[in-house]
């Protein structure tokens, strides 16, 4: 799913070396798998959604906006694509993002990104192909056009998008750590 702040930056997360797929690359704030109690309900892909961005991000929605299935050469299976517009800046929301259920064992850092570096971002990040995919696709409909070459070579700064917030006693599994 990509996520979208109120400003219009979307979240990108590098995921840590403890997932099996994509560990260690970037990605989108959330992704998930359908599950069997999603296939109990109308549409378990919508239900997927949901519950996988409570859980991962801490984000209570009802609906989310359907772009389009893609079948990944890093996964050869089709994959639902998803987006979502916060109420909140990924600053504002962060502090309630890190209380999620899964955040600390698949999320090792969150990047908020605005639309128009988005793409450069993407092109020089270790990023999954889906959410690269997504990402181009996503701020081409805002009207920002990449030239992917120039993006790969012109020098850019990642963690000046790095979204920091001192937290404290984060509950992980049951283990509270102190960040």
């Amino acid at each position: 799913m990509l996520i979208a702040d109120k400003e219009g930056k979307i979240g990108i997360v590098k995921r840590t070396k403890n997932v099996a797929i994509s560990s260690g690359s970037y990605g989108m704030a959330c992704a998930g798998t359908v599950n069997e109690k999603d296939f109990m309900e109308n549409d378990p892909f919508l239900s997927c959604v949901i519950r996988e961005l409570e859980e991962e991000c801490n984000i209570k929605i009802d609906q989310a906006h359907f772009d389009g299935i893609v079948v990944p050469t890093q996964k050869m299976q089709p994959i639902f694509l998803y987006h979502v517009n916060l109420e909140k800046t990924w600053e504002e929301h962060y502090s309630e993002m890190v209380k999620a259920k899964d955040y600390a064992f698949e999320t090792e850092s969150l990047y908020a990104v605005p639309v128009e570096y988005s793409m450069q971002f993407a092109a020089q990040a270790r990023m999954t192909d889906t959410a690269a995919y997504q990402i181009k696709k996503y701020a081409e409909s805002k009207g920002y056009i990449s030239n992917w070459y120039l993006d790969m070579i012109k020098p850019m700064k990642k963690r000046k998008f790095l979204c920091t917030q001192p937290i404290t006693n984060i509950q992980t599994y049951g283990k509270t750590r102190t960040m």
